[in-house]
């Protein structure tokens, strides 16, 4: 594996000028060599994922940059063809950009011929050991600091919840380099403003896919109480990615929210919220629970330190036992 330095592009430009001499520039390609012809050796092949600071293996549907190197300048190489399926972004003859469908021990052949006097093109096959993409990391959490700009920290409620001056929100945060899997990612959000009703899937959902969890900008929809987030500041492979729901409404309402890569499950989370005024000593604010400690605090009172337990929420009537 090699990076491209100041001296390797000056000598790229060389050979691709020596290139064009004998190739697209008079007459199209160079044709295949005739069966028996004698073939030099082919030059050295080397490959990185094209984005920077990637970890050092090749991924499927990832950019893959190939790199094909002759120290004595004798032959150049003038295309590279890969499996079906294989997307060629860039093609310099000696430098490739291209993507691959699956990982694998995946073949690829190149056509080559002497840089000086060369009039066809021989062919010599080789092997790169393909991995699959990085999918996202199945960890979600709940804030009360969300910014679109970022900066905030995901942690787990408490059993009885929490209480305080800023909106709740739930979300996931992840970065992004060259070897995440373009897979698809999608929040959906149910919502039921009748606190005695738990949401389920037929209740009133408001949802946000997203297609590629570091090339797609940033975007968001709003609904149902709340505004669902995502958040990309970065270049496609770099930094990280913000995918969060946010809480608006001030009405107490029980919220269901299910974030997923395709249909690998990344997080779910029912939770309840309401919002009060200030009222004498207690300060305005938002009380963020679980459904678990929602219930629970329908039926005996929480503890006073808890969030449901600050002060009095309105909580519907413990259900009646059958």
């Amino acid at each position: 594996m090699i990076r491209r330095v100041a001296g390797a592009a000056l000598v790229a430009g060389s050979l691709a000028l020596i290139a064009a001499s004998h190739g697209t520039a008079q007459g199209g390609p160079l044709p295949p060599c005739p069966a028996g012809t004698p073939a030099p050796t082919p030059p050295t092949v080397s490959a990185t994922l094209s984005a920077v600071g990637s970890p050092a293996r090749l991924v499927a549907q990832r950019p893959i940059a190939i790199e094909y190197d002759d120290p004595n300048l004798a032959v150049s190489v003038q295309s590279t063809s890969g499996p079906p399926g294989t997307v060629v972004q860039f093609d310099d003859g000696n430098f490739v950009t291209l993507t691959v469908p699956a990982p694998g021990r995946v073949a690829f052949t190149a056509a080559y011929y002497v840089t000086r006097d060369g009039t066809c093109t021989h062919s010599f096959t080789y092997e790169l050991d393909v991995t699959a993409g990085d999918l996202v990391p199945a960890r979600t959490g709940v804030t009360r600091s969300f910014s679109p700009r970022g900066g905030f920290r995901l942690e787990r409620l408490p059993k009885f919840g929490d209480y305080d001056g800023g909106p709740p929100a739930v979300g996931l945060v992840y970065a992004c380099d060259g070897a995440k899997a373009p897979v698809p990612l999608s929040v959906v959000l149910s919502h039921e403003r009748n606190v005695r009703r738990a949401p389920s899937a037929t209740s009133p959902s408001v949802r946000l896919d997203i297609p590629d969890p570091c090339t797609t900008p940033s975007r968001s929809v709003a609904g149902l109480g709340a505004r669902l987030w995502f958040v990309n500041h970065d270049r496609p492979d770099e930094g990280e990615r913000f995918f969060a729901v946010q809480v608006k409404t001030r009405a107490p309402a029980r919220y269901w929210v299910r974030f997923a890569q395709d249909a690998r499950p990344l997080g779910s989370l029912r939770f309840f919220t309401d919002w009060k005024p200030q009222r004498g000593r207690f300060s305005a604010g938002w009380v963020m629970a679980t459904e678990a400690g929602f219930e629970r605090a329908r039926c005996r009172r929480p503890p006073s330190f808890s969030g449901l337990g600050f002060r009095p929420w309105g909580l519907p009537p413990c259900p009646r036992s059958r």
